[in-house]
């Protein structure tokens, strides 16, 4: 009879401790391993740029400007790239938009200006950029669109893309008069390429609607701060150096947004 009952109780132990191995343990903070998701594609954002120099806006070939060193110039040429652009909400959410390379050419008006469809619903505080094209384009063959050779702004396959692109006349240049910062590569110590966080002065709520963000580009950073620029020194950049990483590091907050809206279609 006692062999019986403790065969039996060996049984019952058995099933409590198979029965609380196979029981599906809770999850003592369940937010970690599923996050809040972005929604699905909504709305759409344009985005505007101006580009400026001290608060004016450029024309080129004709005004003068000053910049911080007191050397006075013309602009005869501004390009740059915007890539990888990402809406951020105040959750730490992000998306990311898709095949986003844009050039901005101040002598061409249409493409200072762009639409973003499909943008996932939410609100958005901040958005995030690069200035230049990351380094998987510079090395994934011929490209068309933005990224196309044709445009002028691409070197060869081993120095990539010219990231942004200064072009103008001086009389305090060394150079005959001329300026050229062509600011490119994608590698090595010398990577220009820059992140750009910028927050919104409002939130936009992406859901039936169109947002509309307006940003300024200010030239004047390119020769302002950490590196105060001297014409009649450094008037010629063409090939990915010390200081074309120095004019890089001036321009990384050349971007300011002037508003953010958004409209009920």
């Amino acid at each position: 009879m006692k062999k019986h009952l403790h065969q039996a109780a060996c049984l019952l132990l058995l099933s409590v401790v198979v029965f609380s191995a196979c029981k599906k343990k809770e999850d003592p903070n369940p937010d970690n391993n599923n996050p809040p998701a972005v929604n699905d594609p909504a709305g759409s954002v344009s985005f505007e740029f101006e580009n400026i120099m001290n608060g004016r806006t450029i024309n080129l070939n004709s005004d003068w400007y000053l910049n911080d060193n007191g050397d006075s110039f013309q602009v005869t040429k501004f390009s740059y790239y915007i890539s990888n652009i990402k809406f951020h909400d105040r959750n730490g959410n992000i998306y990311a938009v898709p095949e986003s390379y844009h050039l901005l050419q101040q002598d061409d008006p249409g493409s200072l200006s762009f639409t973003l469809d499909n943008i996932a619903a939410g609100t958005y505080t901040s958005i995030s950029f690069l200035i230049g094209v990351d380094s998987i384009r510079n090395v994934s063959g011929a490209q068309t669109g933005a990224l196309d050779p044709v445009h002028g702004m691409f070197w060869d396959w081993n120095t990539g893309y010219i990231m942004a692109k200064f072009e103008g006349n001086s009389p305090q240049s060394s150079q005959n008069g001329k300026l050229i910062y062509h600011i490119g590569g994608f590698s090595g110590e010398f990577n220009p390429i820059k992140q750009v966080s910028l927050s919104l002065p409002m939130d936009i709520t992406i859901s039936d609607n169109v947002g509309i963000i307006s940003i300024e580009a200010d030239l004047a950073e390119w020769f302002r701060d950490p590196s105060l620029i001297d014409f009649s020194e450094l008037s010629t950049i063409h090939m990915p150096n010390a200081n074309a990483r120095k004019i890089a590091d001036n321009y990384a907050d050349m971007f300011q947004v002037r508003s953010a809206t958004y409209s009920i279609e």
